[in-house]
């Protein structure tokens, strides 16, 4: 059917005339919005194209480029740039944050001027440093609907700031200093606007230090580590590794909270930490002894399901997101298998779910292990695989359709101490295990009853076949276990845990860590 065809259709059924169709339309349609433009101009009046971003009352930020028209309602809007400037001579003089306020009530070119930028002056903290990176940023808030900031940095030309005042803005400052001795990151905030005097300086002894821990054995490699200081309009700084494994760098940092930001080959992690002023700190990714995420099987609707979306988990950086693996996974009731199935990870979320609806005990099994197609698993990986089982109490058709109730189910998140760069214990010494017994649980999901632990049990093994059971200490909330050992090799942990309404859990770790 051609389109004139279908319009006058559409009128017969709506009982229209064609005439009164087109009008009744007309008068819907909404007029167009203003068409805008964003450039710069820079200090000597050259204008240069910008990337520019829009903020408004009403709608999420626009983000501009270069020679583009982009439809925007109507009324107050802030719009921001990192705006280059031209010497007199030609070549780049500096770059420069510019926040203008404007009204859009028609299309029009908006032009971002630095002809008034006033210079950010970052003084050395201590003789001798090189200057990494300088940046500066302008977070939008007040009525308007925010986003990210607007940015301006340089690691080889001035870096300079259009000054306005508005309680609509936070500005954000910050610079990263290198020495052979380590990286320095100074950052901070104020609120009211960007200012027109932007100089700043620190020292050594107002600061934290935090000696960042790489560990080969467990992940395959990282990259583009970054530290972004944690306040509302808070900066970051690349600290230039690329690739590494089994190494450590020093950074210092202002105090406040500062999230780590770390890619590796098959995963990312993120962390953030509160750091004080003359404190020393170790952040340490990729140790050793990677378990079982927190992920909580579920009861409800006649079906027990899970969603074991992370196998296996960096226990010092719980928050970590590593891929590939493959589950087997097996559902029993009574010594009867309901169901197994094998996932992966790698093309899809894993989701296991199984028609059960008697009331009793079920135990659910899981064997893991690392995969991903088309890659070998080098013979260096710890943590290659691993088991673990629940076993719990419910009855899956008292709770209704539609519904789901976590069951009691627990993980032991385990951390050795005193391991090498390459998570390698001492060949012949000792290595103190501290376990933390966490319930598993999924945000939004109804909490399973807390039982109170009856008994946690540990054991370890140097051939992954024979175990031998290691005592345990209570502290702090956790467990310590000292285990003794051998000359060379891997060693594998077990652990096992008992509640006190019989709820159980079993976990095993091969290769949890190695012997140097």
């Amino acid at each position: 059917m051609k389109t004139s065809q279908r319009v006058t259709a559409l009128a017969g059924v709506l009982g229209l005339g064609l005439a009164g169709f087109a009008a009744s339309t007309a008068k819907a349609a909404p007029a167009a919005l203003p068409r805008i433009q964003v450039v710069g101009i820079g200090h000597y009046g050259h204008q240069v194209p910008v990337y520019a971003t829009i903020y408004t009352k009403t709608d999420a930020p626009i983000f501009t480029e270069p020679g583009h028209f982009y439809r925007v309602p109507r009324g107050a809007a802030w719009v921001g740039a990192q705006v280059t400037s031209i010497g007199q001579r030609g070549g780049i003089a500096g770059v420069a944050l510019v926040m203008r306020r404007v009204t859009i009530s028609r299309s029009q070119t908006i032009r971002l001027s630095a002809e008034s930028e006033i210079r950010v002056q970052f003084f050395p903290i201590t003789p001798g440093m090189t200057n990494q990176s300088a940046v500066v940023q302008a977070c939008v808030g007040g009525d308007f609907v925010t986003g990210p900031g607007v940015s301006a940095g340089q690691t080889s030309y001035p870096l300079y700031v259009v000054p306005v005042h508005s309680s609509d803005l936070t500005f954000g400052y910050g610079d990263h200093w290198q020495t052979s001795a380590g990286g320095y990151n100074f950052a901070g905030q104020s609120r009211g606007g960007i200012p027109s005097r932007p100089i700043y300086q620190t020292g050594p002894g107002r600061m934290a230090a935090i000696t960042l821990s790489y560990r080969a054995g467990e992940a395959a490699g990282y990259n583009n580590p970054m530290l972004t200081s944690n306040t509302s309009c808070g900066v970051g700084f690349g600290l230039g590794l690329n690739p590494a494994t089994g190494q450590t760098q020093t950074e210092y940092v202002t105090p406040g909270s500062w999230t780590t930001e770390l890619s590796g080959s098959n995963g990312f992690w993120e962390d953030s930490r509160s750091y004080a002023a003359k404190q020393s700190y170790s952040n340490t990714f990729g140790g050793a002894v990677w378990g079982p995420g927190t992920e909580s099987p579920r009861s409800g609707g006649s079906q027990i399901s899970f969603f074991p979306d992370a196998a296996f988990v960096d226990p010092a950086q719980p928050t970590s997101d590593e891929c590939c693996d493959k589950s087997s996974i097996t559902l029993s009731f009574g010594g009867h298998v309901l169901k197994h199935r094998t996932l992966d990870q790698y093309r899809e979320l894993r989701i296991f779910t199984a028609h059960a609806t008697k009331a009793g005990w079920y135990t659910l099994a899981i064997k893991a292990w690392r995969w991903a197609p088309g890659e070998q698993v080098s013979n260096d990986q710890l943590s290659a695989r691993e088991n673990y089982s629940w076993r719990f109490y419910t009855a899956p058709s008292s709770i209704p359709a539609g519904y789901q109730r976590e069951v009691p189910a627990y993980v032991a998140q385990i951390v050795a101490g005193g391991l090498n760069i390459d998570n390698q214990a001492p060949a012949g010494g000792s290595t103190t295990l501290t376990i933390h017994i966490l319930r598993t649980h999924d945000l939004g999901v109804p909490r399973a009853h807390r039982y109170a632990l009856k008994s946690v049990r540990a054991w370890v093994s140097f051939d992954g076949k024979t175990w031998q059971a290691v005592s345990l200490t209570g502290h702090g909330g956790a467990w310590l276990a000292t285990v003794q050992d051998p000359a060379s090799g891997f060693v594998a942990v077990r652990t096992s845990v008992t509640d006190a309404r019989g709820d159980s859990a079993e976990q095993t770790i091969y290769r949890a860590y190695a012997i140097g």
